[in-house]
Formats: C-alpha cells, sequence, structure tokens
C-alpha cells in the first residue's frame, strides 16, 4: 500500500445549464465577492451578448469559488434572498452573468455608481436582429421591445399569440394606408391641363418650381412646362 499522499482537486468541473445558476443566485447560494468590481457592462454590450447566444456561438465559461469567509460578499440583483451568505462565489464571468440574470429574471442590478440598473433589449423575430430598445423599436411592431417580457411571462404561448395579433393589426392598418394612398393618386390623376395652367397663371411659375419642387413633380410636371405657361399668360 502507498503512503503517498493522495491530492486533493483543485477544481470540479460544472456542467449545467444557466437556469440551475439563475436558481442558485435567487435564492442567495451564489454571489460576489467584495473586491469584484459593480456592474459596468454598457446595454449596447448586453445587446451583442444575447446575439451571440441566439445564434449558438460560445459565450465563455464561469469560475466559481466555494465560500469560506461569510460577511465579505454580496448579493446579485436587487431581490430577497433566502440565504445572506452565498455559498459560491463568482470569479471570472461575473458580468456575463450578472446581464443574463438581469435581463431573464427581469431584475435590477448595481451598476458602477452603486444605482440600480436594468437593461431593455428588444428582438425583431422576422429580421432576428436584436437592437437597445428605443422609440425607433417601440413604433416597430416587429419587434418585441423588451425580451424579458418573453422569459417572464407566465405562458409563452399566450405571449406569441399577442404578438401575433399586433402583427396582423399593423397589416390590416397598412392597406388603409394603401387605399388612402391609392385614391389619392386617383384623384392626382382627374387634375386635367386646364386645371394646371389656371393655377400656375396665377402665380409665377419660376417661384412656384423652385418652392413647390415635390409638388409639381408629383404631378408630372416640369419646370419648362410651368415657365412656358407663365410666359403665354404674359402674352396675353
Amino acid at each position: 500500500m502507498s503512503d503517498t499522499p493522495q491530492k486533493t482537486a483543485l477544481f470540479n468541473p460544472f456542467n449545467g445549464h444557466l437556469e440551475q445558476l439563475f436558481s442558485y443566485i435567487d435564492v442567495g447560494d451564489l454571489g460576489l465577492p467584495d473586491i469584484q468590481r459593480p456592474f459596468v457592462w454598457r446595454d449596447a454590450k448586453i445587446r451583442d451578448l444575447f446575439d451571440s447566444l441566439y445564434r449558438g456561438f460560445p459565450i465563455g465559461s464561469y469560475l466559481l469559488w466555494r465560500n469560506t469567509a461569510n460577511g465579505r460578499t454580496h448579493q446579485i440583483g436587487e431581490r430577497g434572498h433566502e440565504h445572506k451568505d452565498p455559498n459560491l462565489l463568482i470569479i471570472d464571468g461575473q458580468q456575463r452573468l450578472t446581464a443574463l440574470y438581469s435581463v431573464f429574471r427581469g431584475v435590477a442590478v448595481k451598476d458602477e455608481n452603486y444605482e440600480d440598473r436594468m437593461a431593455t433589449i428588444a428582438f425583431n423575430p422576422v429580421t432576428e436582429e436584436f437592437r437597445v430598445a428605443d422609440a425607433a423599436t417601440q413604433r416597430n411592431p416587429e419587434f418585441i421591445n423588451n425580451i424579458t417580457d418573453l422569459f417572464s411571462k407566465a405562458s409563452t404561448r399566450t405571449f406569441i399569440n399577442q404578438y401575433l395579433e399586433k402583427l396582423r393589426k399593423e397589416k390590416d392598418n397598412l392597406k388603409k394606408k394603401h387605399l388612402l394612398i391609392l385614391e389619392k393618386i386617383g384623384e392626382k390623376e382627374e387634375l386635367n391641363k386646364g386645371d394646371v395652367e389656371l393655377l400656375s397663371n396665377k402665380i409665377k411659375g419660376s417661384e412656384v418650381f423652385g418652392e413647390n419642387r415635390i409638388i409639381w413633380e408629383k404631378l408630372g410636371i416640369t419646370e419648362k412646362e410651368v415657365n412656358e405657361n407663365e410666359e403665354d399668360s404674359e402674352e396675353e
């Protein structure tokens, strides 16, 4: 029998799901050492992280440390935790894990100014594009303006049905707008040359064309025609 002492493993690989890590954070079993910097990622970087995750790109590993020094740690996220002192501390990958946890759970986290912060990331299922939510994504019905809603809703099917209904309504509105445009085009085509001549005789053609170029062009009238009408009216 060998007297050689057995070496204790310095680390153990952990292959788990993100949801398992999130559950550890929820109850307070996974936290941060006091030496870790606050959450400093900008929203654009969080957007890029979710884009990589969506496309199946690797997003790196996480290094966890078993905590033996209670009292010199703090929790992740601004919510109640069952355990005051975490059993595990995240040493590497804090920014990535905190970003994912905040968006998936809809929980605010402390930034470098120790203020509560939560990113709002929008997603367009049609174009498969992630964007930092803004006024443009709010106006575009194709965007899910806050992907946290998709993860936090009790029924994903209900959320999807609501999204599809929003697209259907927008499609109906577009049809109405197109019909209105066609009606306007029809009204424009009913203008006869006499109407145009009367209008151009009342106002100096060159000035009208310069100030209202877009309108004349939409009516299919050139600057030359406007000036000719002006000259004819002066001869009369």
